[in-house]
């Protein structure tokens, strides 16, 4: 075959594995639709039934490292949220029921983290994952490509490091814990991403075990994503607020504010305990 030929050949393979792509996500969402429960997951019927699943994440190793960069903004945020989430459910279903022998945890995971939890996961979030011909972690598709994170992109190819600036990606992505935002049933997409994200901020901010005023003591109990990602907040305000950012930002999400925006950004904040308790709605577990 004559260096022309094979040079065709390969660009029509590209483009063909790029314009089969679903960025509907129609094979996800019949996966979030049987097996999210009540905000959790069932991961008993989710392991039963996880053909689907790891066919859609297959479908994510398929793609060409040059496809992506030919989506638009929100192609390229849905497609990494979806496959975080994805990914999460994976490597849970993997290792589930935890605990169990089939995942063995580390000595200090027991200690500090309950023994029904992801972080029982040897390597969970630092394992490597094919993806578009690249290998990433959860913590580089966290960290180094949706929040552009610096020391989060030094392993990461130069064309994924984007600059999404998108703090409302703290309510879409899902860590698998009580705690951590619920995961929807629908899979995020490019058309909707903006009602999407805006939606899961509006209600996971205004959840009573997120987010807490005490008037009588100026004080704002928030989650602890509000401090553990406290600068994309804050970047998000950008310099023109008196007060602190955070409670700037989560202000215009209040449905029901009680006092002024100067008040309430005046207020000293604290925290509530992280959950990391497995987010499961198996009827084995009676929830």
């Amino acid at each position: 075959m004559k260096p022309k030929i094979i040079f065709i050949f390969f660009i029509l393979l590209s483009s063909s594995y790029a314009s089969a792509f679903d960025h509907q996500y129609k094979q996800y969402q019949r996966v979030l639709e049987k097996h999210v429960k009540y905000g959790g997951i069932d991961y008993t019927s989710l392991k039963a039934d996880r053909k689907e699943l790891d066919q859609f994440i297959e479908s994510l190793s398929s793609l060409l490292p040059n496809d992506l960069n030919t989506w638009d903004r929100n192609h390229q945020m849905a497609f990494w949220i979806n496959s975080y989430n994805a990914l999460v459910l994976q490597s849970i279903i993997n290792c589930y029921p935890i605990p169990s022998g089939v995942c063995p945890s580390r000595w200090f995971s027991t200690m500090f983290y309950p023994s029904n939890s992801i972080r029982q996961i040897r390597n969970v979030w630092s394992k490597k994952h094919s993806i578009a011909g690249y290998k990433l972690s959860l913590d580089q598709i966290e960290h180094g490509i949706l929040r552009a994170v610096p020391a989060s992109q030094r392993e990461i190819a130069p064309e994924l490091q984007k600059e999404f600036h998108e703090p409302r990606v703290h309510f879409a992505l899902n860590c698998g814990s009580i705690s951590c935002p619920e995961l929807i049933k629908t899979p995020y997409h490019a058309d909707h991403l903006e009602a999407q994200l805006e939606r899961q901020a509006q209600k996971f901010i205004n959840l009573r075990s997120v987010f807490r005023v005490r008037e009588d003591k100026e004080l704002v109990i928030l989650s602890k994503i509000f401090q553990w990602y406290r600068e994309d907040f804050e970047q998000a305000q950008g310099r023109q607020v008196h007060g602190n950012p955070v409670l700037a930002y989560v202000f215009d999400y209040w449905k029901d504010p009680r006092i002024s925006r100067n008040d309430f950004v005046s207020f000293h904040t604290e925290y509530f305990e992280y959950d990391w308790s497995l987010n499961d709605r198996s009827a084995a577990n009676g929830l």
